[in-house]
């Protein structure tokens, strides 16, 4: 009986340990999600930013394509180009 229970009491710290190691694993694939989207978003605002000095240097700001910065949702209003991310907003130049 003694040996049944040794064995039954390593058998729950196996699945413990195996379900420490999954959560770990989840817990990792989601922060390096959460990484790389804030790394695409601020690569797109930093090409932004400097793509809109370049064009406006030349007068062709309106030609600016806002679908070219995803995952940014660019839009541009009367008052200059408005940025919105999943992880900032800000406001970008003026027209």
């Amino acid at each position: 009986m003694r040996v049944q229970g040794f064995i039954l009491i390593e058998l729950l710290i196996a699945l413990s340990i195996c379900a420490v190691c999954m959560a770990l694993f989840v817990n990792s694939s989601n922060n390096r999600m959460q990484m790389l989207i804030n790394l695409e978003e601020k690569y797109s605002l930093k090409r932004l930013k400097n793509d809109i000095s370049i064009l406006t240097a030349i007068n062709e700001l309106d030609s600016i394509d806002t679908n070219a910065y995803l995952p940014l949702l660019v839009r541009i209003s009367p008052q200059g180009l408005e940025v919105d991310g999943k992880y900032f907003e800000q406001k970008v130049g003026q027209k």
